[in-house]
């Protein structure tokens, strides 16, 4: 199924097969989501698995915080932060991986971003269980 909307360079956006001023007020605001929504590229299914690894993560990220927190060896805010700054500076290479089907891809890039976070823990003089 192709887009329903358009949107040109310099911002302006419409339906296709309708003028965007015959849209009553009323949906105006759900034709907006819906040009946001196709904006990302990604069908539904894809949506859906995402948000669905994303639950998975933060599962497994709320386990480690409280590993961390028993063992004293990074702060929480710190983890938390990092990860929001690995999410942000890796989103290309995310949104590749579920591209691609590449459950593996994205798997390393989230591990690798936590190893480089462990060693920014040990340079700080934190203690860092394996």
């Amino acid at each position: 199924m192709g887009r329903l909307t358009w949107k040109n360079p310099d911002g302006t956006w419409g339906l296709n097969n309708m003028d965007i001023k015959d849209v009553p007020k009323e949906l105006y605001g759900a034709v907006c989501k819906l040009k946001d929504y196709e904006e990302t590229g990604l069908m539904p299914e894809r949506m859906v698995e995402m948000d669905e690894l994303y639950t998975e993560k933060c599962k497994e990220v709320a386990k480690l915080q409280k590993e961390l927190e028993r063992t004293n060896c990074i702060k929480i805010t710190e983890l938390s932060q990092f990860i929001t700054d690995v999410i942000f500076e890796e989103k290309e290479t995310i949104l590749e991986a579920f591209e691609k089907e590449d459950r593996q891809m994205l798997e390393d890039e989230i591990y690798y971003g936590l190893e480089s976070c462990a060693e920014d823990a040990r340079a700080d003089g934190k203690e860092v269980e394996e």
